[in-house]
């Protein structure tokens, strides 16, 4: 994911609720949309390399983070099938 901040302020404000808003042996499901190339993902080698932070920001993925901290245990994965979506503009 590459919605570093996202991820940061949804790791801060809802995962550390979860034990108290779940049930015991409940299943808590984390989506990931993945979509085609954008422009700006097909940019990311550029911006990468010209970055000013270049030295600080790492990518990381949510649910191996959720994990290193034993606030998440991956019990299975599903990819379904594509389906077309066209984003509006406003």
């Amino acid at each position: 994911m590459q919605n570093s901040l996202n991820i940061r302020l949804w790791l801060r404000h809802i995962v550390f609720a979860l034990p108290i808003l779940l049930i015991p042996y409940a299943y808590f499901a984390i989506v990931e949309p993945r979509t085609q190339p954008d422009p700006w993902t097909l940019l990311h080698e550029i911006v990468l390399r010209y970055r000013t932070n270049r030295d600080k920001w790492q990518p990381y993925n949510m649910v191996e983070e959720l994990e290193r901290h034993g606030l998440f245990q991956k019990v299975g994965e599903k990819t379904t099938v594509p389906f077309p979506f066209t984003q509006s503009i406003g």
